[in-house]
């Protein structure tokens, strides 16, 4: 019903075939990551997903009269959720203290070698092992995807879902599309998993660049559709309101496929995930529909991703990194395994820093090709030439990128992110003053978000219905915090009632010639309205001052009147 519903209103769908059961099994696992840390070397393990499959997308849907494989709704397939074999994590590890796991890896490492005709050592040699891994996940990838054709499904299908290691473009190559997944502010909790007490960062994710959000889309692979089916900038950080700037731009800067915000609302009858439970709620890490903050940064992601504010980067200046073979003797690739060092088998920040610059992209192939950068090229001491981009400005070492449209702008000193399109404009307002084209803040009492964008289709300059938003923060009532550096200690939820809002004001202006005489009204987080706001208007610039203590309102509407 579900499917139907949202088939019904338009609404595409996406699965992962294995996320986190962990019953209907012929044996019981501990946990999600127990069953996924099996399932990559246990071909019985696979098996039971893939009749768990036949179950699920090949029986007719009475609602909508068809098996979901033959359905159109759904457009794509993410096999294991999260399951790269490249981590710190030990349960991938060889030899590996599970008898039943090593036994299990062995055989299949143990069959790889035979197959190309070399000596089993009693331990691999790093390199020999990403080696096997790499080809053991193209194995399991097409093993899988085999079978789920034979069952006449059609629809893409990819792996590998996390993580952004350089050496794994390889299977991501092999992969009908790539997807990925990542997190601002994820919290660690620092005894049992989702548990109290949980460390979380409140930095802004200006000063590094948004690096996780570029480290995973410069993961695609060359003329292979991206999508990120997992994202959020995790509540209670103070600076979430850059996520919807943030993303929105970069997405439709780098033209991915598809991006999924994690989540709207998911475990709600589950209080140590994320949204509601019984006694009345808490503002949780994830859960977009109990906080105010992120689901109006929804409407930025909206008109800037999907109506297509921003202009997508041009394809002819594409930056990319092909990895071969031969990257896996590199000692940084082979360093995935060690908890200090992991990093280092990442995709280097020489090149995803480049997301916000110019169209990024990696590949795959036995050598190097012309006009391609490599990895130990990448990797080296010797700086990246990278050539003057449009109206772009590349200097990540001084914290300053424009993306070579001009539209977006990063600042790292000064905590901003800045976007400007002739339909939308917004910015991270620091100090008391930022703006953009028509656009402007002025008189700001602290940290805020300040967005406009024409609801109309028409520019910003000749819109008769424009959306603005000023997003201060809200935090639960309760909630307990304490310091250590740039991080912050949570050790419980707070509660929902009420919800704490910042109190905030700053004098913005638009700069709008359309027809008709105007009004401005402040509207809650759902689009209601709830009341008149005083503003002036003087040479096509309508000027009010956007205060939190009136209405409690963060978002207001003007409308011009013919």
């Amino acid at each position: 019903y579900l499917v139907y519903a949202m088939k019904k209103r338009g609404i595409y769908v996406t699965l992962d075939l294995y996320s986190i059961h962990t019953t209907g099994f012929p044996e019981k696992f501990r946990n999600m990551f127990d069953v996924k840390s099996r399932m990559v070397f246990s071909a019985t393990l696979r098996g039971n997903l893939m009749n768990f499959a036949r179950t699920m997308l090949t029986p007719v849907n009475p609602y909508t009269g068809l098996a979901l494989k033959d359905d159109p709704a759904l457009i794509f397939i993410g096999l294991i959720n999260e399951d790269p074999m490249m981590t710190v994590h030990e349960q991938y590890q060889y030899p590996n203290s599970d008898p039943v796991r090593h036994r299990a890896i062995r055989e299949n490492f143990e069959s790889w070698c035979a197959a190309r005709k070399i000596p089993v050592p009693a331990k691999p040699d790093r390199e020999l092992y990403v080696r096997f891994l790499n080809d053991h996940h193209i194995r399991i990838y097409r093993e899988m995807t085999d079978s789920l054709r034979k069952m006449g499904v059609r629809q893409m299908t990819s792996d590998i879902s996390c993580t952004a290691n350089s050496i794994t473009a390889i299977p991501r190559k092999t992969f009908d599309y790539v997807d990925n997944h990542f997190y601002f502010s994820h919290p660690e909790a620092l005894g049992n998993a989702w548990s109290f007490p949980s460390r979380y960062s409140d930095e802004s994710m200006t000063t590094v660049l948004f690096d996780n959000m570029t480290r995973v889309v410069a993961s695609r692979i060359k003329d292979k559709p991206m999508t990120i089916t997992e994202f959020n900038f995790c509540a209670p950080n103070a600076y979430r309101h850059e996520g919807g700037l943030a993303m929105g731009s970069l997405a439709a800067f780098q033209n991915l496929g598809g991006i999924f915000v994690f989540d709207y609302a998911g475990y709600s009858y589950k209080t140590r995930w994320n949204t509601l439970n019984r006694t009345g709620g808490h503002l949780g890490w994830f859960g977009v529909f109990v906080d105010p903050i992120r689901l109006l940064t929804q409407r930025i992601l909206a008109l800037l991703y999907l109506r297509g504010d921003v202009k997508q980067a041009p394809a002819s200046e594409q930056e990319l990194l092909t990895i071969t073979p031969e990257d896996c003797k590199l000692p940084q690739v082979q360093n995935y395994s060690f908890f200090r060092l992991a990093k280092d088998a990442e995709i280097p920040a020489k090149f995803h820093t480049l997301a916000f610059y110019t169209k990024i992209a990696m590949d795959s192939a036995d050598r190097v090709p012309s006009g391609s950068r490599s990895l130990r090229e990448v990797l080296s001491d010797t700086p990246v030439r990278i050539p003057r981009r449009g109206k772009g400005i590349y200097l990540p070492e001084q914290g300053k990128i424009v993306s070579s449209t001009g539209e977006i702008g990063i600042e790292a000193r000064t905590k901003t992110i800045r976007v400007v399109t002739p339909k939308s404009e917004g910015f991270t307002v620091t100090g008391n003053h930022a703006e953009g084209n028509r656009l402007r803040a002025s008189k700001s009492s602290g940290l805020c978000l300040v967005f406009a964008g024409s609801l109309d289709g028409n520019s910003l300059a000749e819109s008769s219905r424009v959306l603005i938003l000023h997003l201060t923060d809200i935090q639960a009532t309760g909630r307990k915090i304490t310091s250590l550096g740039k991080f912050r200690i949570a050790y419980n939820w707070g509660n929902m009632d009420p919800y704490l809002l910042r109190k905030g004001n700053v004098k913005i202006s638009l700069e709008n010639r359309g027809k008709g005489s105007v009004r401005l009204r402040a509207l809650d987080v759902n689009g209601a309205i709830l009341g008149e706001v005083p503003f002036r208007e003087s040479d096509g610039v309508v000027t009010f001052t956007a205060d939190t203590g009136l209405y409690g309102a963060m978002a207001y509407e003007l409308l011009r009147i013919p």
